[in-house]
């Protein structure tokens, strides 16, 4: 990967950044350059935003830190894209969401006769799931 020259990334940087230090690391193993200093804004999310912006095309992505009690600015070579998740997993996380809060509101709600063995109840909670509605209502409204 070829990195961009350092005069460009200081630029950059010292629109947002007061620079005092510059170190520049192993891109292959941890990251370009670490500038040391301090912001030119209180805002921190806004200057990261600018600065991940200008820094995009450039494949390059700033980390902000404190060390040592001191503001830094880490350049790491590549930029994460992240890719659209798969809609099923989140339907299939919903289902099985969805039946455990039946069972459990039809665990604590249900008034009838309950079998001895184990297999017996599981199946009467089962047939019986429809009494849980109002717990897993209430319990899911919350996500909204």
């Amino acid at each position: 990967m070829t990195l961009p020259q350092p005069d460009v990334l200081y630029s950059i940087v010292s629109r947002l950044f007061r620079i005092e230090e510059v170190t520049w690391g192993d891109p292959q193993k941890t990251f370009v350059v670490r500038y040391r200093g301090a912001l030119l804004t209180d805002d921190s999310a806004a200057a990261y935003d600018q600065l991940a912006e200008a820094l995009r095309p450039l494949n390059v992505t700033p980390l902000f830190r404190v060390e040592d009690g001191r503001q830094t600015v880490i350049l790491a070579a590549g930029v994460i894209r992240p890719t659209p998740g798969r809609i099923s997993i989140n339907i299939a996380l919903f289902i099985l969401t969805l039946l455990s809060v039946l069972f459990t509101g039809a665990m604590s709600s249900y008034q009838g006769e309950m079998p001895a063995d184990f297999f017996g109840q599981i199946k009467t909670l089962l047939l019986n799931l429809w009494v849980g509605w109002p717990f897993a209502v209430s319990l899911l409204a919350i996500l909204l």
